[in-house]
């Protein structure tokens, strides 16, 4: 038997244990309010050795919780400005696009917006061929069943976008020779009713686009860019709809005066 049980014995009393003293206190919070002398005889100790009143401890923790509390509060006021930003810019970005008269038109803009407003230092805009077999400006053209396209298959099926390292050969079918200076790359799928196409934009910064990163505003971009290219698209079919039928009309002309004559 330990001396404090010994000297509890022959005292005939018996102390509370740990758990029956932490019991009452919390049932008994405001136990300290009456006895407010207690606590001048409290001490806790730190790893240190060096002891502090139960107040100045208490006081201790209140500082460091609410220290780290501000700075969860930084953090969030950051990521807010920050997300601002991108909103703000992708509006811009929104009403710039929605100008565009054509594909050409189209691209143009993007290429200079993204590369100006969000620092993206290349960009490539690849459309299927069976979509539209012929297109102005710098767009890519690609069979679907490129085999080159299979890297990003899986892309187009989750109709989200994703970001990491690409081989180099895989950048090249999308950035050709551009491809060597990219180290890192962004795939936006572009799909409506079906997939018609991809939007790929790299970074001469590896860590631009890091894999598992939050694609949020890259979603909200996708999703855009997606319905205004859809119209463009139908609007270019209709234009190449209208000039063949302008051409037939006048092929039938010409053969009917070539038949008066």
């Amino acid at each position: 038997m330990s001396q404090q049980s010994s000297s509890d014995s022959e005292s005939g009393s018996i102390l509370p244990t740990a758990e029956q003293v932490t019991e009452y206190l919390c049932q008994n919070p405001d136990f300290f309010d009456h006895h407010p002398d207690a606590l001048e005889e409290i001490e806790i100790h730190h790893q240190t050795g060096s002891a502090v009143s139960l107040i100045e401890r208490q006081v201790s923790v209140l500082r460091e919780e609410n220290r780290q509390l501000k700075g969860r509060i930084r953090d969030l006021v950051a990521v807010a400005r920050e997300n601002d930003g991108y909103m703000s810019r992708l509006h811009k970005l929104y009403l710039e696009l929605v100008e565009a008269q054509d594909l050409q038109q189209f691209s143009e803009i993007i290429r200079d917006s993204l590369r100006h407003e969000f620092e993206i230092n290349k960009v490539a805009i690849a459309l299927f061929s069976d979509i539209l077999p012929r297109v102005d400006g710098p767009i890519l053209l690609l069979q679907r069943n490129d085999d080159r396209l299979r890297v990003f298959d899986a892309v187009l099926k989750r109709r989200k976008p994703v970001c990491g390292r690409y081989h180099r050969d895989q950048m090249r079918v999308l950035f050709g020779l551009e491809a060597e200076e990219i180290r890192s790359m962004a795939v936006l799928p572009l799909v409506s009713a079906q997939s018609f196409g991809i939007l790929a934009l790299g970074s001469e910064d590896k860590e631009h686009f890091r894999a598992g990163m939050s694609t949020v505003f890259l979603g909200y971009m996708t999703e855009m860019i997606t319905s205004i290219m859809t119209n463009l698209i139908h609007a270019s079919k209709k234009t190449a709809e209208n000039q063949l039928d302008r051409k037939e009309e006048s092929q039938n002309l010409n053969s009917d005066e070539l038949l008066t004559d």
